[in-house]
């Protein structure tokens, strides 16, 4: 059975590893889609999470990849981000070698046009690298560039965190700067990308060399300002040199192709998800619900505290998730009775924040102690007023033997 972290994510197989964690395949219950889920322990995962994913919502772009939902507990952080099929620029580069020049060129711009986006945000990544390049599967077409590993970049002005799964940068691609000085700011970004180019177009930079030339100068001040500027400068160059596709390579036997790089789903799951039955118990937590007494679940709509987390449901399933006749609209939390409202409790209409369900076996509901019906109230009180008006009788008799004697 797959692992399910906070009643959403469902970790498939593990489709990468690094010093900053596990990425895996996962299917998100919510969206009734694939993603990739980062996994990353830390001993204060819950309080990293927050500052890295509202960070990261800022930085929504086609040239970008950043968390749009998160959960945490104590000691482990899970960043769930678009799953990006065509591996990483080093892993073709290390399939294909040097790049043809307008493709790298392609590549190097789409990568100044997300930095340019970061840094308008007022974020640097200042981790640049061909690794942290993920690209779309576009075949022998245009390549699709997107700048991943978000789960690092901080503002300019606060130092990263350092600590067993977080790193400074990575060595190779610092500029000289960082290495003796610390520095991590624009001009260590757009080192970095200039390194990337450099690595991809290799000797055949030809029109490319100047822009790379100064994008890797060992002095700041000689770098471009910016990537916008940096961009600007190689649109000019680009001017008149068109994108070639499919073949990029001019007399070469093989055309530079971006594939699909993630293997086939697992047995039991399709396209659209589950695809074979599946008995489960779990426990799914409600919107307003964390995912568990320590932990936290939250969504690019806001994150909920586990401190709210008071209500939990007991959900059983026994034929595949997802069935087409059942919506996660049927199936409500039951409304505590009126007579229960005074001790705290009040009515609700939340709804499973985990989509549709197939069987719901809720908690059964305590009810108030029955009152007395109003007819044995009335016989009550005649009662006690026959016996009053009994003991009243005795005392006047009582009084008049006195009075005779």
């Amino acid at each position: 059975m797959s692992e399910v972290v906070a009643g959403r994510y469902v970790l498939i197989d593990r489709i990468g590893a690094g010093g900053a964690g596990e990425v895996w395949r996962a299917f998100d219950r919510r969206t009734r889609g694939y993603c990739a889920a980062k996994v990353i322990r830390h001993p204060e995962a819950a309080t990293l999470v927050r500052a890295v994913f509202e960070q990261g919502v800022r930085l929504d772009h086609p040239h970008v990849v950043t968390p749009y939902a998160w959960a945490a507990d104590d000691e482990q952080v899970l960043l769930a981000m678009p799953l990006v099929r065509g591996g990483s620029l080093a892993v073709l580069l290390r399939d294909h070698g040097s790049l043809p020049p307008r493709y790298g060129a392609e590549i190097l711009r789409q990568l100044l046009v997300a930095l340019h986006h970061v840094h308008t945000a007022g974020l640097v990544h200042r981790d640049v690298k061909p690794a942290n390049v993920l690209l779309e599967p576009t075949g022998t077409g245009a390549p699709h560039a997107r700048l991943a590993d978000f789960g690092l970049v901080l503002t300019p002005d606060r130092p990263r965190v350092t600590g067993t799964f977080m790193v400074v940068g990575t060595r190779a691609y610092m500029a000289p700067e960082s290495l003796k000085r610390g520095d991590q700011g624009v001009a260590q970004d757009l080192y970095a990308a200039g390194l990337v180019g450099t690595e991809m177009i290799g000797s055949t930079a030809g029109p490319l060399s100047s822009l790379l030339t100064t994008l890797t100068a060992s002095d700041p001040a000689y770098r471009p300002r910016s990537a916008g500027q940096a961009l600007q400068h190689l649109d000019d160059l680009l001017t008149g040199w068109p994108l070639q596709t499919p073949a990029m390579i001019p007399d070469a036997d093989e055309p530079v192709e971006v594939f699909e790089q993630i293997g086939p789903l697992p047995s039991g799951w399709g396209p659209t998800g589950p695809a074979s039955p599946a008995a489960e118990t779990e426990t799914v937590t409600l919107a307003g619900v964390g995912a568990g007494d320590s932990g936290a679940v939250g969504g690019s709509d806001g994150g909920v505290d586990s401190a709210s987390a008071t209500t939990v449901r007991v959900v059983t399933r026994s034929e595949p998730i997802g069935r087409p006749d059942i919506t996660s609209a049927e199936f409500r939390v039951p409304s505590i009775p009126p007579g229960l409202a005074a001790d705290g409790l009040q009515p609700s209409t939340a709804t499973t924040a985990a989509g549709p369900l197939d069987h719901v076996r809720s908690l059964p509901v305590p009810t108030a102690a029955a009152s007395p019906t109003p007819a044995n109230s009335q016989r009550r009180w005649l009662l006690a007023a026959a016996l009053a008006a009994a003991l009243a009788a005795v005392s006047a008799i009582g009084a008049i033997v006195l009075v005779l004697r």
